[in-house]
């Protein structure tokens, strides 16, 4: 024979399993609304481009589980890399034609003229950290979102 408690206790894991199923199945929709959406208005304000944009995602990882990512491809480059993390000195060199490429680089220089050279020394660049920084500056909101979802939930539900 099940008692008062066993019965009270068997009701409130079946509650706390429908509460973490109904976040689980709503957490991505709220992160793109609480998070992206905002991201993608600093992204365009720090001017990035709308394709650059667009790669900003939320993926699920797992039950009740997110994160904010970034994949922005160009030409079969990651160009979203080069721009949220810092690189270290390196040289670039032209591929040459006989590689699919081209035998000289080629740039603007800063005087206007157009620049030539089969190899140069580019110092690194140092990462902006937008998605790093998107993801903590609304993690706050995404949260307060949950819990008020969560608690018109019970409300409704009468849980």
């Amino acid at each position: 024979m099940i008692t008062l408690l066993e019965h009270t206790i068997s009701r409130l894991r079946q509650t706390k399993d429908r509460v973490n199923s109904f976040i689980d199945r709503n957490l991505v929709d709220w992160a793109e609304t609480e998070m992206v959406t905002p991201a993608q208005k600093d992204l365009l304000q720090a001017g990035l481009s709308q394709e650059a944009l667009d790669g900003l995602t939320i993926n699920k990882t797992g039950f009740m589980k997110i994160s904010l990512a970034w994949r922005y491809i160009k030409d079969g480059k990651p160009l979203h890399f080069y721009i949220e993390y810092d690189t270290r000195p390196h040289w670039i060199e032209a591929k040459g034609r006989l590689h699919g490429g081209s035998n000289f680089l080629t740039w603007e220089g800063k005087d206007g003229r157009q620049m030539f050279a089969k190899k140069v020394y580019h110092p690194g660049t140092t990462g902006k950290h937008l998605i790093e920084n998107a993801a903590k500056q609304y993690k706050p909101f995404l949260k307060q979102r949950v819990i008020t979802e969560t608690n018109n939930f019970m409300k409704v539900n009468r849980l």
